[in-house]
């Protein structure tokens, strides 16, 4: 036989369990865009502080990172090239 069961309704000024997970899962999403609002100012503050270097800097940093480079492509090209020699000379090649 079939049967149905009939819930009561809550009583006047009492909020059902439905609304109570809503009110939770509202309070959750609020403490969450709170704490993004608050992550987000101390990353603004963090970047304030950064001491962020100027033009002529820059590129005076990026001239010697190139020299540097290539300093070490060169070194390591004639290391190669004598150790392939050396390869030859001792395999007969």
């Amino acid at each position: 036989m079939l049967q149905v069961r009939v819930l009561p309704d809550p009583p006047v000024g009492e909020e059902s369990e439905s609304e109570l997970g809503e009110r939770e899962q509202m309070a959750n999403v609020t403490e969450y865009i709170e704490q993004s609002r608050t992550f987000l100012g101390e990353c603004v503050t963090e970047l304030k502080k950064v001491y962020w270097p100027t033009r002529q800097e820059t590129v005076a940093f990026t001239v010697v990172v190139l020299i540097v480079v290539a300093f070490v492509a060169v070194y390591l090209g004639i290391v190669d090239y004598i150790l392939s020699l050396g390869l030859r000379f001792v395999f007969g090649r």
